[in-house]
């Protein structure tokens, strides 16, 4: 008998309906069969979060206040009060477990690339200290970024490193404790909720299990504990390569094209099988404006192995055809349209693959489609090179429909977010020949 291959499990989101075969890129429960009893994307996942956070900082006072109002001496007003005052509290709390673990990483030689307090929309990112500091509007979870070369006893460190955290708040119940001792301070409600919201948080922390963060899904500090000794040679493989991608990425960032282009070569050297690796390099390349080079690095990588992951083919389809819209090249259309067409069936929501697919359509003289994904990518894509060649991308789209009032909004737009935009001269090159573009 021949044997037949089973299709692949297709995720659905129960809220906003993407599907996708990438489990990963799901927030799932399942119940004691193995059936979803929950299946969410990322987006919809920290939307349901955020607003359930949303809605405990606006009721809890409020109902609290109005109890208080109608009957002073209501106990539940009380309790709903102080347990808004713990909200507030975990809030400098989070931000100092964090640092936790930021110091130790850095004393056990990892570097820390970014710190990211909170839930929902960027309010501000900036740079101190060589770490990225991100706040989002809902105060709700944080995580650290940190990765660290191949180095004598990572799984030690790693562990110590997750360690940090939780140590802090026994480090500070422990003062607590003492200062009740010769203070007297039990009984004093603004002593009792920094206690029990130190002693919520530490329970949190040690429990393990993975959570939902602003970045997205990651282990809480008791997980990668338990987890940390049990890491394969496999497993750590991946984590030293990952962190020259974070390197890479970072150098990017910072506008260090060589820096970027020599943490992506040095990468590859110690781990030359590692796709993700090679899509590194391709994006240093890209960052260098090398686009011909960066193609064929992605695809090097995307015929590098018959069992690459989904999430990993996906950016690559993407990276392949993102560079051949930078080439310009018509021969190359087909194969953009292609590659473009796989990865947005899979991961539809990235912005960097579905303003690829959206430039792609553009440039196939489907512009109405192809500038309602740009305007979804431009809206969600943090990075400012990023959103100035969507923006150049949505011109070219209202230049092939006439609008050429949008079409400058468009291309000024661009201008403002990176003047140095490779797309931008191109663009304006072929407006003033009259010739139309594609």
């Amino acid at each position: 008998m021949e044997a037949t291959q089973s299709a692949p499990i297709v995720y659905k989101c129960q809220r906003c309906g993407r599907q996708s075969p990438i489990e990963a890129a799901f927030v799932t429960r399942k119940r004691a069969d193995g059936s979803l009893a929950r299946c969410l994307c990322f987006e919809c996942e920290s939307r349901r979060v955020s607003n359930l956070t949303l809605l405990a900082y606006i009721f809890l006072p409020i109902s609290g206040l109005l109890i208080l109002f109608l009957n002073p001496n209501s106990q539940i007003g009380y309790f709903y009060l102080l347990v808004f005052a713990g909200l507030l509290v975990s809030i400098p709390l989070a931000v100092l477990h964090e640092i936790s673990h930021a110091l130790v990483a850095q004393a056990l030689g990892f570097r820390v690339f970014a710190i990211h307090l909170g839930l929902g929309k960027v309010l501000f990112s900036r740079r101190a200290f060589g770490i990225t500091w991100t706040v989002h509007l809902i105060p709700a979870s944080a995580v650290t970024l940190v990765s660290g070369p191949e180095i004598y006893n990572y799984r030690a460190r790693n562990f110590l490193i997750h360690l940090a955290g939780p140590l802090f708040h026994a480090i500070l119940n422990a003062l607590l404790l003492w200062a009740n001792s010769v203070f007297g301070l039990s009984g004093q409600w603004w002593f009792e909720v920094i206690l029990w919201t130190n002693v919520y948080l530490l329970i949190f922390n040690l429990l393990p299990y993975k959570t939902q963060v602003a970045v997205g899904s990651a282990g809480t500090d008791g997980w990668a504990m338990l987890n940390a000794p049990r890491l394969t040679p496999e497993d750590l493989r991946g984590r030293y390569a990952s962190h020259y991608i974070l390197e890479t990425v970072n150098a990017a960032e910072n506008g260090d094209m060589q820096a970027a282009r020599a943490f992506a070569e040095k990468g590859i050297g110690l781990y030359p099988d590692n796709a993700n690796m090679l899509n590194a390099l391709g994006y240093a390349y890209v960052n260098s404006r090398e686009y011909q080079k960066s193609r064929q690095i992605f695809l090097q990588a995307l015929h590098s192995s018959e069992n690459l992951p989904i999430a990993t083919k996906a950016m690559l389809l993407n990276n392949v055809a993102f560079a051949n819209i930078m080439l310009d090249d018509p021969a190359l259309l087909a194969e953009a349209d292609n590659f473009s067409e796989q990865a947005y069936q899979l991961l539809s929501w990235e912005p960097a693959i579905s303003g690829t697919r959206g430039g792609v359509l553009v440039a196939l003289d489907r512009p109405v489609e192809g500038i309602e994904l740009l305007k979804g990518a431009l809206s969600k894509n943090p990075d400012k090179r990023g959103r100035a060649i969507e923006a150049c991308l949505i011109a070219w789209g209202e230049w092939k429909q006439g609008n050429l009032k949008e079409t400058e909004s468009y291309l000024a737009l661009a201008r403002q977010l990176d003047p140095e935009c490779d797309l931008l001269g191109h663009l304006q090159n072929k407006m003033r020949s009259g010739s139309k573009p594609g």
